[in-house]
């Protein structure tokens, strides 16, 4: 298993509109807290997300070398949601190299935005088997942004250090490293998409990607908070305040209330 750093330039076959249209469909506005990492020439190295509203933003150690920047250094980042440009700093102290954990942190020059928002974190250790989103910026559309879907597995090691594994995405590939990945479930960013497989000789992995997980950002960077939310009330009854969690039973309700409608004595 190896990350692809390099730009891919494929197209997705998808018409411009059905893109969008999938955009749309997203559950999460990932964009509000989305950036786009530029090179020296405005080029699009990779993705990144903001990670509190004081400005601190998050992107892998890889995509800043794809950048051509180094610790220290100023770099130029898009915000998603506002298009707006702004100028951030590499800190030196968060810095790990695309050999080790592959993360870097960045300190945004001025304001953020009104409209662009940090990213929650929350815990991956719960999260295998949850349904993901994720967002970056594939060669085919590295302005616009594309939103990716799957499967959060269990963690491995990538070059020694440990990544979890993102199962079944056809949609992750280069230009999403550095992107948020976000739990449904529990409605927290719980990491960073790192790299993707390639196809061995029997045309398998090829829908494995891998993500840097949230705690390991945390363990970089102390001044980070995640929050852990749990979506499991035990014996506790489920309330409104609980909706976001409590899904997956509108056949049941629909009968339910067409018997309420139909016969208005207890049921």
């Amino acid at each position: 298993q190896s990350r692809s750093r390099g730009k891919l330039h494929s197209e997705t076959g998808l018409e411009t509109s059905q893109v969008r249209r999938i955009g749309l469909a997203m559950a999460v506005d990932l964009a509000s807290g989305l950036i786009r990492v530029l090179t020296k020439n405005g080029d699009t190295a990779g993705a990144g997300f903001v990670l509190t509203e004081g400005g601190l933003l998050a992107t892998c150690a890889h995509v800043l070398d794809i950048a051509g920047a180094h610790p220290g250094d100023s770099i130029q980042v898009v915000a998603q949601a506002t298009d707006d440009t702004l100028v951030a700093t590499v800190v030196e102290q968060y810095w790990r190299s695309a050999g080790a954990e592959d993360i870097a942190i960045l300190q945004c020059q001025c304001p953020l935005p009104p409209k662009v928002v940090a990213l929650a974190l929350g815990s991956s250790s719960a999260s295998y088997g949850h349904r993901f989103q994720a967002r970056g910026f594939p060669a085919s559309m590295d302005k616009d942004g594309l939103g990716a879907t799957g499967t959060i597995g269990n963690v491995t090691k990538d070059a020694g250090f440990p990544v979890v594994q993102l199962m079944d995405t056809s949609e992750v590939t280069a230009g999403f490293s550095g992107g948020p990945v976000y739990d449904e479930l529990t409605q927290r960013t719980v990491g960073m998409v790192s790299g993707i497989t390639t196809p061995d000789e029997y045309q398998r992995l090829g829908r494995t990607a891998f993500m840097i997980s949230s705690e390991s950002l945390r363990n970089v960077c102390r001044e980070l908070q995640v929050s852990d939310t749990c979506p499991y009330r035990g014996l506790e009854a489920f309330a409104e305040a609980d909706a976001g969690y409590f899904y997956g039973r509108e056949r049941v309700v629909g009968l339910l209330l067409d018997r309420l409608r139909n016969d208005s004595r207890f049921l």
